[in-house]
């Protein structure tokens, strides 16, 4: 009779032990579940907050919380993006690479990091390997911003004097963002620059609906109606850069050009 008690008691604790630790597993998968998504949270919260930081030129708060997003998350390709960023606006470009590399290491082809990295690229000079990263991001068919991606494509291929390839890339940007006028003003100079005046004049004007209009725009446009010869836009092209853009290099070049 004992031996029969002594044997249910050892199955209830058995099964008791089982039950326990099967609700204990469970505690601990809702609890690492939970673990996580908090954590991707505070990650994406903590790099928000940065940015927004460092618009606000408060490069001290920004450093704290992206400290914070990376200890959470060391492999956190967006906090590296940003602390890339931060580094850039800083002027600690070997930091600012450093992190760009990070960045794509863990989101290898993440179009909006290529981006930001061929666009670093560019502005140090480097304009054979910022093609390199612009052609990888522009590939990405789904990136909201790939308009932008061929603008700054187009852009790098002048410095690399690949005309042709300029052209394309200005006029893809163009298709994906009809609205965008950046590469209104690159075709109107590329245009302007084969001779093709009647392009030109075509690109300019679309330009200036789109635009307020800019020294450069304005000087394009004097060098244009000095060959097409309508007087009254000459007149207004010069009076518009004389009175809107007086300290410009775009109106010290027309000066030297009237005392020519």
């Amino acid at each position: 009779m004992k031996q029969q008690y002594y044997n249910k008691a050892v199955y209830l604790f058995g099964i008791l032990s089982l039950c326990f630790f099967m609700g204990l597993t469970g505690c601990v998968t809702t609890t690492t579940g939970d673990f996580h998504k908090n954590s991707s949270k505070l990650v994406s919260v903590s790099i928000q907050a940065a940015m927004e930081y460092m618009k606000a030129g408060e490069t001290k708060s920004a450093h704290r919380h992206l400290q914070k997003a990376l200890e959470t998350d060391a492999k956190s390709f967006e906090g590296h993006n940003a602390l890339a960023l931060l580094y850039q606006y800083e002027g600690d470009y070997e930091l600012a690479e450093k992190h760009f590399k990070l960045a794509l290491k863990y989101s290898k082809h993440n179009a909006k990091i290529l981006n930001n990295y061929g666009s670093f690229l560019f502005a140090r000079g480097r304009y054979a390997e910022s093609l390199v990263q612009l052609e990888k991001a522009a590939l990405d068919a789904q990136y909201e911003r790939r308009y932008l991606v061929y603008g700054n494509l187009g852009r790098c291929a002048l410095q690399l004097k690949d005309l042709s390839k300029a052209e394309a890339a200005f006029k893809k940007s163009l298709r994906l963002n009809p609205s965008a006028s950046r590469p209104l003003l690159e075709l109107a100079q590329i245009s302007f620059e084969k001779q093709d005046y009647n392009l030109t004049s075509s690109y300019l004007t679309q330009y200036n609906r789109l635009s307020k209009g800019s020294a450069r725009s304005l000087w394009l446009g004097i060098k244009l109606e000095r060959i097409q010869g309508d007087q009254d836009a000459l007149a207004s092209y010069v009076l518009a850069l004389k009175n809107l853009f007086p300290r410009s290099q775009e109106y010290k070049k027309y000066e030297e050009s009237v005392i020519k």
